[in-house]
This record gives structure tokens, sequence and C-alpha cells, in this order.
């Protein structure tokens, strides 16, 4: 096979991508799960002198001197690459080879497709091999923002400031950029964003408008949310609490209740509650994979589904809508999470030329067709709304991302948020009235 800087092609083993370059042995033994570019080494002329004792003026001559094309390793986690996947990794394989075959600097790449946070998955060998080999490591990694704040601390990971191109930075939706923040710092780019997102059927096979508290109330919508948390409140009903009027902390302080937002709420669980729109099954519920296939036999009408789950269902057949979160103002909202680009090493060239391939990657329009291929969402506004308006309303996504927030951490609503989770169940099993459930947060509260 022939590689150069213009032509290549790709081998995909089972589990891997593999890439086999020109002026490799032919009998080299890579591992199953590497994929490598490789270019032909530059030549440059070195100068060497005849020995000097001649009685003629000696002639130089010229010996070649191979010099290592720049290298990058990279790991891709295969959640990002699904092996069942053709047109995923097809696209991928195009993505990747246009850079190599587009760079003016002949580059060798080595790509992993590996498991994330399995044994031997990518967070795994990153916390273990920093230590007794640290060679092993990759130079450019995605990883899920709930683990970027440990990796950061844990100097797994460095800064992306310098690197990263304005003109990326500034299309990126806020709650994208706040996503790979770390204190104000950039240690994340995100790349593929999931959101939370009402899924419904109709019978009427139209969609529905309105989704404020007002309109399920009065078409008496039934729905379900994964409402299920231990030591927390839920982050739909922290969503609705926020479009209410309620507030998170700031860094190092405690959240403070808004009695007005929480009883405003908990007033519409109370009603649904009574219509036997909402119960307290919701609690049974802690992804909203647990009750997917419910949704998809029509057992249910609506639901709160991630965004990737709801285009994989309209896929597949199930005649699926979208909309937003149900809220007070039944304004576009939506939580988000994501993954996203890390840099795993300090050095200066490698995280330079790893930086480059980002760069590439996040292209507009090469971010939008391998996010919307992959059923995500892109963390660019410009590539959102170049996405395909028949897999979704482009415009309500846009407002919704616009508008989102990310699911915070169990200790930045604190005690809060335990008294918030246990007044909601408290009024979906009908123990309690919404303004009891109120007064009861506030006496605990000592207020």
């Amino acid at each position: 096979m022939q590689l150069s800087a213009h032509k290549f092609r790709w081998l995909m083993p089972l589990l891997a991508l593999v890439l086999v370059a020109c002026g490799a042995q032919a009998d080299a033994q890579l591992p199953e799960n590497t994929l490598i570019t490789n270019t032909a080494p530059a030549l440059t002329p070195t100068a060497t002198p005849l020995g000097m004792a001649q009685a003629v003026t000696p002639l130089p001559t010229t010996e070649l001197t191979a010099v290592p094309a720049p290298s990058l390793k990279i790991w891709w986690p295969e959640a990002l690459a699904p092996v069942d996947r053709a047109d995923v990794t097809n696209l991928l394989d195009e993505q990747i080879g246009e850079f190599v075959g587009g760079s003016d600097t002949p580059t060798d790449i080595e790509f992993r497709l590996r498991r994330y946070d399995d044994v031997g998955g990518i967070i795994a060998t990153l916390q273990a091999a920093s230590e007794v080999a640290p060679g092993a490591l990759p130079d450019l990694t995605l990883i899920r923002r709930e683990d970027l704040v440990s990796l950061a601390q844990a100097g797994l990971i460095y800064p992306l400031e310098g690197f990263v191109a304005s003109a990326i930075i500034g299309n990126l939706y806020d709650s994208a950029l706040e996503l790979g923040q770390i204190d104000g710092r950039i240690y994340g780019l995100p790349y593929t964003l999931d959101a939370l997102v009402m899924a419904y059927q109709n019978l009427e096979n139209q969609p529905v408008a309105g989704w404020s508290f007002v309109d399920i109330l009065e078409r008496e919508q039934d729905f379900r949310f994964p409402a299920r948390r231990i030591n927390t409140v839920n982050n739909t009903f922290l969503l609705q609490y926020l479009d209410a009027g309620g507030t998170l902390p700031e860094p190092g302080q405690e959240m403070i209740l808004d009695a007005d937002a929480l009883l405003a709420v908990l007033q519409f669980y109370e009603r649904a509650y009574a219509l036997g729109l909402v119960d307290e099954t919701v609690f049974d519920y802690g992804q909203p994979q647990e009750y997917q296939t419910e949704l998809a036999t029509g057992e249910i009408d609506a639901a709160l589904l991630h965004a990737s789950t709801y285009f994989a269902m309209r896929d597949s057949g199930t005649p699926l809508f979208m909309d937003t979160v149900p809220t007070v103002s039944g304004e576009p909202t939506t939580l988000v999470t994501g993954w996203m680009w890390v840099l795993t090493t300090n050095n200066a060239d490698r995280r330079a030329l790893a930086m480059s391939f980002v760069n590439w990657m996040m292209e507009t329009n090469r971010q939008r067709t391998y996010t919307q291929a992959l059923n995500a969402l892109p963390s660019q506004r410009q590539a959102l709304q170049r996405m395909d308006g028949q897999r979704m309303d482009v415009e309500l996504v846009d407002a919704m991302l616009s508008n989102s927030i990310i699911p915070p951490p169990e200790d930045v609503t604190g005690p809060l948020g335990r008294l918030m989770q246990s007044a909601l169940n408290a009024v979906l099993s009908g123990e309690t009235t919404a303004e009891d459930a109120v007064q009861n947060v506030l006496d605990q509260l000592g207020e």
C-alpha cells in the first residue's frame, strides 16, 4: 500500500483502525487497536570531508540522514466511533486522512480506538501509566466532562490557552465553553454535545406546540423523567427550579433557597399528580435509557431523553418529535454535557501538532458532518445551524443550547439539594401539598 502526504488508505480490524505506512517493514507487528499513519522521512544532506592526508583537494561526499517526521499519538473513545457504525468509522477515516494528506509537513499519526472507563480503558490507563510508563500515553484524547476536574488536578491534562483558534472559541455555545473550563482556564475543548430533550409521540403524527407547565396541564399530557438521585436533587427538577427564578451559588458559596421558585415548580407537580400525569414511579428511573423501550412501544407518550437517544430512536423508525424540557416559562432550555479534546502531553512540539489536528477537526462543516453522523450535537453554533432540518427543529435546538446549563456536581447544591429532592418525593407520593413541602424545607433550613 502506498502512503504519502497526499495518498493513503486505512485498514480497519474488527475493534480498531489501522493505517500501514509506506516504508514500514512488511512483517511489522502492530497492536490490534493501533492505527498508524506514516510518511516517508525527509532526507537532509550532511557534508562529510575526506581525510586531509590526501595530496589533492578533497571533494565532499554527501551522506543522506533520515529526519523523522513529526508524530502524533491519539486515543479515540469507542463511543465516538462505534464499531457497528461503518458510516461513522469511514467518515473518521476520511477526515483523519485528509488532515494527513493536506499537511505541508510529512506527519505520522498513531491512532488507537479504545474503551473509555472500563479496566484498561482511557481513564484508567492515563491514571496508571502516568507514573510507570509515561511514554505509552497519548498526546491527545477525548474525555467526558465529569472526568475533567480530577484529571486536571492530577496533572494528567494541560491547559489549552494559546492553542485554540479564536474563531472556534467565539463560536462555542456559552455552556459548551464552560464545560471545558476550570477556574476560568480552558482544559477541555468541547467537541460533541448531548442535551436533555422532551421526546414524544402524537396520534395525529404532528408536533405539539407548547411545553410550559400550563400547556401540559391544559392538555393533560403525561410524561416521565429520570427523578432518582441519591444525596442531591435530580437535574430535571433543578433545571425547572432555575427557570422559575432559583439560582446556583457562586464558587465557594452555599446554595440559597428561593422559596417562590420552589413553590412554583412543586405546585405544578402537585397538580400533575392529581391529574395522573406523573407520580412517584419517576423515582424508579435514574437514567432516560431505563424507560426508552416503553417510549418506543407506545406504553408512554412522552419522556425526557438525551438527544443522542432521540436521534437513534428516530433512525430506527420510532415516530418521535422533539421539544424542550417543561418549565414554568416554557422557554427553550436544556441540560448539556459532552466529550471534549484534552492535551495529555507537555512536549511543546507534540502539543502544537495535536492542536493543529484539533483545529482541523473543529472546522465548522467538518464538525457538523461528523457529529450529525454520530447522532450528537456540535459544540459550535454555526455547525449546529447548518445541520439537517429534517432531523430536528434546528432553530429550537439552537435556542435550547443558547439557554442551557451544565449539571452541577453534587456538592454545589449541598444540603438544600437533598431537601429539594425530598420535597419533590413527598409531593409526587401524595404525602403533602406543595406549600407544606416548601415550609418543611424552610423549617429544616432554620428560616
